[in-house]
């Protein structure tokens, strides 16, 4: 699984990613600054063991994050 040590914050991030959702948007949706939302994502590509976002949407959308 993808989400067992991330953050509140990290986990609502995931969703968004997996949605398409830009920075500037998530920062919106969840009331953070646009360098929070980046920050988050550089911590969720070392927990996942990916690099960057692009790598990180993949590997949300593969696990179902961000599905109903």
């Amino acid at each position: 699984m993808l989400l067992p040590d991330f953050t509140e914050r990290g986990r609502a991030i995931l969703p968004l990613i997996a949605a398409g959702a830009n920075n500037q948007e998530i920062a919106q949706r969840l009331a953070i600054s646009n360098q929070r939302v980046s920050n988050l994502i550089l911590n969720i590509g070392g927990k996942s063991q990916v690099a960057g976002r692009a790598q990180t949407f993949v590997k949300a959308q593969k696990t179902g994050v961000g599905e109903s």
